[in-house]
């Protein structure tokens, strides 16, 4: 991976997936709870100033090919 950029879009959803795997027991285990939670980390991820992958909409920040 070769920018900071490219990282930032790569991991950040990956982790929150991540410790929701990991942290949620299976019989907890509900996507459309996920997604809908997931709502408040794209704002945090906004308030940092991380460039994420929104698959809501990939057109808003565009995958970086490098």
């Amino acid at each position: 991976v070769r920018t900071p950029k490219r990282v930032q879009y790569m991991i950040f959803l990956r982790i929150c997936a991540l410790a929701e795997a990991a942290w949620t027991l299976p019989e907890g285990k509900d996507y459309s709870s996920f997604l809908s939670r997931l709502e408040k980390e794209y704002s945090l991820f906004e308030s940092l100033g991380i460039y994420y992958c929104d698959f809501r909409d990939l057109n808003r920040h565009p995958e970086i090919k490098q």
